[in-house]
């Protein structure tokens, strides 16, 4: 049971978008993208996320995004999961942001710093 836009016509706000960020919070991915746009991935149970490159044999695909260089990435829902193109206006109705971004840092990120992770383990 994947989820993804009700309507699907939501993903052509993605195209023609530059990468401009990659962000992820346990299984759940943020590519923050030009012009206020993100796509949101989360597998979570069951999913593929595949690099392909140009010639290359493409998978069975959800959402099949191609790149300047012909090169792919496709995304493939088999379980439970997400695939979501949403604007940063609406961002915070997202359920996925909300529970994985909004409650913290990665370790990966300046802000994750000694105090903060002993104010949240404390």
């Amino acid at each position: 049971m994947g989820f993804i836009n009700k309507d699907l016509t939501d993903f052509r706000s993605i195209l023609e978008k530059s990468v401009e960020k990659v962000l992820s919070r346990g299984n759940t991915i943020m590519v923050k993208l030009s012009d206020s746009m993100n796509l949101l991935i989360a597998p979570e149970y069951g999913g593929v996320i595949s690099y392909i490159e140009s010639g290359d044999k493409i998978p069975k695909y959800h959402l099949r995004l191609t790149f300047n260089d012909d090169s792919m990435m496709t995304i493939r829902i088999t379980s439970i999961g997400l695939v979501s193109a949403v604007s940063d206006e609406n961002l915070k109705d997202s359920y996925m942001y909300k529970r994985d971004f909004l409650s913290g840092v990665s370790p990966d990120e300046p802000d994750f710093t000694v105090d903060w992770f002993k104010d949240t383990i404390g």
